[in-house]
């Protein structure tokens, strides 16, 4: 018998608190919208907005977008270009948005063929996304990101911890100790404070070997690591 981990990444949430450094968080979710293109196994995919702060945040992630073109790179130097891997991945990614649309979602940006080279797409970002939205509880490969807005810290754990699969989290708050206890609440392999962290920086790439051996030694339960970034 081989052990064998399944990914479960590509829909990560992205949470911003009402109390969160916004120059700071914009930065963090360009990169982890769009590194590696999108697909990369823990890109942000779901950007969770407590309302307080919601319109501030969209309006300069919208603007941040269109300032980058399908050939320009976000501000993390190891972020590709925004090219699909094949044609038919660039078709497949089109027919989701447009669904999600459908759905009820709205398209701020995007959701379109960028003429800069083959399989390109604009950078895209869909809001307004219900519950019984196809895009709710599946990601979209490539770069979308997909931004939901909630009323408070409660609701923010709710959503992220529905629906329960992702490899991990990332929240934004100027108060880490409430930060780490909204981290404990949500159901995922790690939780990153103030960090897209992942697998480019030597936390995510300590942790990483330890989350695989935590779930394949026990198999039970879901660990949280809280990990706060420091300036």
């Amino acid at each position: 018998m081989t052990l064998q981990h399944p990914d479960a990444g590509g829909h990560e949430a992205f949470v911003v608190l009402a109390d969160a450094d916004l120059d700071r968080t914009l930065h963090s979710a360009l990169w982890g919208a769009l590194d590696d293109r999108g697909p990369c196994g823990v890109a942000a995919r779901r950007i969770v907005l407590v309302e307080a702060v919601a319109e501030r945040f969209l309006a300069r992630f919208t603007a941040a977008l269109m300032s980058l073109g399908s050939h320009a790179a976000a501000p993390a130097t190891t972020c590709r270009t925004l090219a699909l891997p094949s044609e038919a991945a660039l078709r497949e990614t089109l027919s989701a948005c447009s669904r999600t649309v459908a759905q009820g979602a709205q398209q701020r940006l995007g959701g379109a063929r960028d003429p800069g080279g083959a399989c390109h797409l604009q950078p895209t970002l869909l809001t307004d996304i219900g519950p019984d939205n196809l895009a709710y509880r599946q990601a979209i490969a490539g770069p979308v990101a997909l931004c939901f807005c909630v009323r408070g810290d409660d609701e923010a754990v709710d959503l992220v911890n529905d629906p329960a699969f992702g490899l991990g989290a990332t929240l934004y708050t100027r108060d880490t100790t409430r930060g780490r206890h909204l981290a404990a609440r949500i159901d995922t392999g790690l939780v990153f404070i103030n960090d897209p962290g992942w697998a480019t920086t030597r936390a995510g790439q300590a942790t990483a070997y330890r989350g695989l051996s935590i779930f394949g030694a026990s198999g039970a339960g879901t660990p949280v690591l809280a990990i706060e970034a420091r300036l």
